[in-house]
C-alpha cells in the first residue's frame, strides 16, 4: 500500500523549524521561493523576530482576505499567494518585516510569463505590506532603483 506523499516543502518547514528551536530567536533572510519559508516558519516559531526577504515569489494572506490579482500576460494564473489562518497572520503582523524588490520587475504586463510572474509577486508582496501594516504591524518595501541602487 502506497503511503500519501507529504506536503510539498513540509521537510523543510519541519528542518527550519527545528533550527529556529535549537538557535534561539533570529533574524530570519529568505530569497525568492524561500520567502514562503521564511513566512511559515515565523508562524509555527516564536523564534523569528523579524524577516527580511529579497523578491519572495509567495506572499501568505490570511482566510478571506486574499488579493485580487491579474492573470499573467498569457491569461494563466500566477501561484504567488499562499494561504493562512487569521491567528497565523497575526503572527506575522506581530515582527518587523522589510521586503526588497531590485530593478527589472516588470510594472505592465509582459509578454514572457516567465518574467510576467514576477509582475505578479511584487503585486502580492505590495499586498501583503499594506494588510501587515493595516493590522497593526511594521512592514516595509524597498524597491532599490528608488534609492538609487540598480543592476539587480
Amino acid at each position: 500500500m502506497d503511503s500519501p506523499l507529504p506536503e510539498p516543502g513540509a521537510q523543510a518547514r519541519a528542518a527550519s523549524r527545528a533550527l529556529l528551536e535549537r538557535i534561539g530567536p533570529a533574524v530570519v533572510i529568505t530569497h525568492s521561493q524561500g520567502g514562503l519559508m521564511g513566512w511559515l516558519a515565523a508562524v509555527k516559531s516564536g523564534n523569528v523576530r523579524s524577516i527580511v526577504a529579497y523578491e519572495p515569489f509567495v506572499s501568505c494572506f490570511p482566510e478571506g482576505d486574499e488579493p485580487s490579482l491579474p492573470p499573467l500576460s498569457d491569461g494563466s494564473i500566477a501561484p504567488v499567494t499562499d494561504v493562512i489562518s487569521l491567528a497565523e497572520f497575526a503572527k506575522l503582523a506581530s515582527i518587523p518585516i522589510q521586503i526588497v524588490w531590485g530593478d527589472n520587475i516588470p510594472r505592465d504586463p509582459f509578454p514572457a510569463p516567465a518574467t510576467d510572474v514576477w509582475r505578479l509577486a511584487a503585486m502580492a508582496s505590495r499586498k501583503f505590506v499594506d494588510l501587515i501594516n493595516r493590522r497593526g504591524g511594521d512592514a516595509a518595501i524597498v524597491e532599490l532603483p528608488s534609492v538609487g541602487i540598480r543592476g539587480n
